[in-house]
């Protein structure tokens, strides 16, 4: 599996100090979705499904993401995972008037990046929250190098990078049996369905089995997948298990623009150790999950951890 990604990091300055009410990535993706729509659809009245261009136009791919429903990966689903990941430095009730906004796209989307920079720069012209208050894109990072090149063009290729799994070779060859203790802090709500239900108490294998399907889904998408590849986790081998955990339940309000109403979307903040063997493909997948998230409505900045070795 692999998987093709840039993280671009934005440095913004609001003309005066800034206090979110909720999740910042909440609102970025709110005001992205609506700017990139008015900067690309020519179609204003008819719905993304109903659209011709549904495949190709930059907004519906972006936020809307039609499949074919025959796809493998996804079978039966129309919808697919969205090709970007949005996070921040800034946290709800605390006042800001500079922030860094890091958005993450993601194969194909890599080309689509110019329409998101344009849709966030309008968006800081027309201003945000109640108050309306604009910002300005003070500069727009990827790996320290700056991408702006003059007033309105941008590097197109700089700081792609690659996540893949380990060869079978490459596993053999980094067999070790030591086992190692690992910490997963949780920075944003993760929201796992386990058996149908939101739960705090999932074990070592779910976890790393749905960060599996998640690389499975997105490499399929957006990269390359080969389909007979599959996770499974020899616990008489590796042992690997939850040794402690530390969680809360937080949830965050969301106004819902195709619901028009405020709802809650949460999930456990907190933090977990994992012990046990962990082979190079546990690795590649803690690593992966820490690049795109793990969990669901990870496009509204949810999900995301870093992991701590040693």
């Amino acid at each position: 599996m692999l998987l093709r990604y840039r993280q671009i990091q934005h440095h913004i300055e609001f003309e005066k100090p800034v206090s979110f009410p909720t999740l910042p990535t909440f609102l970025f993706r709110s005001i992205l979705g609506k700017e990139l729509r008015r900067l690309v659809c020519i179609f204003r009245g008819r719905p993304c499904g109903e659209c011709g261009l549904k495949f190709t136009c930059a907004y519906s791919w972006m936020f809307e993401t039609p499949i074919e429903k025959e796809s493998p990966v996804l079978e039966g689903r129309d919808r697919a995972s969205h090709p970007f990941l949005l996070a921040t430095d800034a946290f709800p009730h605390q006042s800001y008037q500079r922030i860094t906004l890091i958005l993450t796209v993601i194969g194909k989307a890599i080309e689509y990046y110019p329409y998101l920079y344009y849709a966030l720069r309008r968006a800081g012209e027309i201003g945000v929250l109640r108050e309306r208050i604009s910002y300005r894109i003070l500069d727009v990072l990827c790996e320290d190098r700056s991408l702006l090149q003059g007033t309105d063009s941008l590097h197109p290729t700089y700081g792609i990078r690659e996540w893949s799994m380990p060869s079978q070779v490459e596993e053999n060859r980094n067999i070790q049996d030591t086992a190692e203790s690992v910490k997963v802090f949780l920075e944003t709500p993760l929201r796992l369905r386990i058996e149908g239900k939101y739960s705090d108490s999932f074990t070592a294998p779910q976890f790393l089995s749905i960060l599996w399907r998640r690389a499975q889904i997105l490499c399929s998408l957006y990269g390359q997948e080969n389909g007979k590849e599959s996770f499974t986790l020899d616990l008489a081998k590796t042992g690997i298990r939850i040794l402690s955990r530390d969680f809360q339940w937080k949830d965050y309000p969301y106004f819902s623009s195709r619901q028009k109403k405020l709802l809650r979307l949460g999930g456990i903040l907190g933090e977990f150790t994992l012990q046990g063997v962990l082979r190079p493909t546990e690795l590649a997948l803690l690593r992966f999950g820490e690049l795109f998230h793990v969990g669901k409505n990870t496009a509204f900045g949810l999900g995301r951890y870093r992991v701590s070795r040693g």
